[in-house]
């Protein structure tokens, strides 16, 4: 359950943070709870379009949003929703992301720099205090099996230290991933492995 509006500008503990490290949240212990500044800041809202992320939305807009991402499975619910609450805006930025974010589709932001890396990495987005990077392990089929990841405190795993980390992940993951058959291009697409022929028989 979401508690809003006690202090005019901030939230306990329910919002989710954004999915990048680019805002900088203010974070403090009150009330034995944990508060954080929506004044200024973005926003994401997962399942957006839905009642209770329109809810959320309306909730969030008279403490003063810098931007609140509505994402949601269906670029039409995304946009749907964005138009509803175009009145209610004011000076707020309303945009929309669509696609299953888990499963690696649409057009999140994040996606196609995931992508190109090979790797994702979170900053102190599910954890204060803990950073993490990780990289996916192929089957032979392509299918994801499993991932390299890489955790710690974030005094120990810094923000500058998560690229570095990041590509020695990556390394080990693709290092598995050929041991499993898995055989990539250039690009990180799969390549098929040549079909085998049986012995004693001429190439054609």
């Amino acid at each position: 359950m979401v508690k809003m509006g006690i202090e005019g500008r901030r939230v306990y503990r329910g919002v989710l943070p954004p999915s990048n490290s680019q805002t900088r949240w203010a974070v403090e212990r009150s009330k034995g709870g944990l508060w954080v500044d929506i004044q200024g800041n973005k926003v994401l809202v997962l399942g957006g379009p839905g009642l209770v992320g329109m809810a959320v939305c309306r909730q969030l807009l008279p403490l003063k949003p810098r931007e609140i991402q509505i994402h949601s499975l269906r670029e039409e619910e995304s946009l749907g929703a964005r138009d509803e609450l175009a009145p209610e805006a004011g000076d707020a930025t309303l945009s929309v992301s669509w696609g299953d974010i888990f499963g690696m589709t649409g057009n999140h932001p994040r996606l196609a720099e995931i992508r190109a890396q090979g790797r994702s990495a979170t900053d102190e987005e599910l954890e204060l205090g803990l950073n993490a990077v990780a990289a996916p392990i192929h089957g032979a089929d392509g299918a994801v099996l499993a991932t390299v990841c890489v955790s710690g405190p974030k005094f120990r795993l810094t923000p500058q230290r998560l690229p570095d980390v990041g590509r020695l992940a990556v390394d080990a993951a693709q290092q598995i991933s050929r041991r499993l058959g898995f055989m990539a291009t250039d690009d990180g697409t799969r390549s098929d492995p040549p079909v085998a022929q049986p012995a004693g028989s001429a190439a054609r």
